[in-house]
């Protein structure tokens, strides 16, 4: 698995927020097909080929969302929110394979990220990134990006 810094610039998302345990992360998948059903209500979407689904990791829960990235926030469609995720470098991979082995991907970045002088900036938000026109709806093969923040090397 290939890891590299890259910068990603600000970023203005709109879609839906789901917040819960760890546990109850079955129910994402069901977020996406929400999702992919309202799309058309978003305005201005800056492209159509990607979704970024950015998440807060806390201690016993996280919130994820599932989101295109817009121009600029305007109105928001009933039930969605919007937010800009400001512009910082990140150690980026891609996940190729079956879902049981994403920890594992996340595993070698935080192996990564450490083993090159780098700590992962816990105030802000991982972005995972779906191309539209993978089928990422099967367990069998995902493939998506992974972006992990950074903080500055000490």
């Amino acid at each position: 698995m290939e890891i590299q810094v890259v910068t990603l610039e600000n970023l203005y998302v709109v879609g839906f927020a789901w917040s819960g345990p760890y546990a109850n992360s079955s129910e994402i998948p069901l977020l996406f097909s929400q999702f992919e059903q309202r799309l058309a209500e978003i305005e201005a979407p800056v492209t159509m080929e990607w979704i970024y689904a950015p998440f807060h990791s806390r201690e016993t829960e996280f919130t994820y969302y599932v989101t295109l990235a817009v121009d600029e926030l305007r109105t928001m469609p009933s039930g969605m929110t919007g937010f800009q995720i400001p512009g910082k470098s990140y150690a980026k991979a891609t996940h190729q394979g079956p879902a049981a082995e994403v920890t594992a991907t996340y595993r070698t970045m935080f192996s990564w990220i450490r083993e090159n002088g780098y700590r992962q900036n816990p105030s802000a938000l991982t972005i995972e990134r779906y191309d539209r026109s993978r089928d990422n709806a099967s367990k069998e093969y995902l493939q998506y990006d992974i972006y992990l923040p950074l903080q500055k090397k000490d």
